[in-house]
């Protein structure tokens, strides 16, 4: 092989390499911006979920069907959340 070729070569593995390093980061962020905003919106039902009980509370029973609807997404959000981060722990090899 000839010294262009072995010095090309080297120059392609190091931009490789440090594209991966740039990469890893982006995907990580990703996953990490999925998670938190997951958890944004739980925290957003669980708002939703205090209001609506203030409402039952002083009677208005027309609200206990949305309640019960949020009870169910905030176990949705919970198993979302769950499982991208054990998705991001597969996919990087985190213990």
């Amino acid at each position: 092989m000839s010294l262009f070729n072995k010095l090309y070569n080297a120059t392609k593995e190091t931009i490789a390499e440090g594209k991966k390093s740039f990469v890893e980061k982006k995907v990580k962020r990703g996953f990490e911006s999925a998670i938190d905003s997951l958890e944004e919106k739980k925290m957003d039902s669980i708002e939703k979920i205090d209001g609506l009980r203030e409402k039952i509370a002083n009677g208005d029973q027309s609200k206990i069907k949305e309640l019960a609807q949020l009870k169910i997404e905030m176990v949705d959000f919970d198993d979302q959340i769950k499982a991208l981060s054990e998705e991001k722990k597969e996919f990087f090899g985190e213990g």
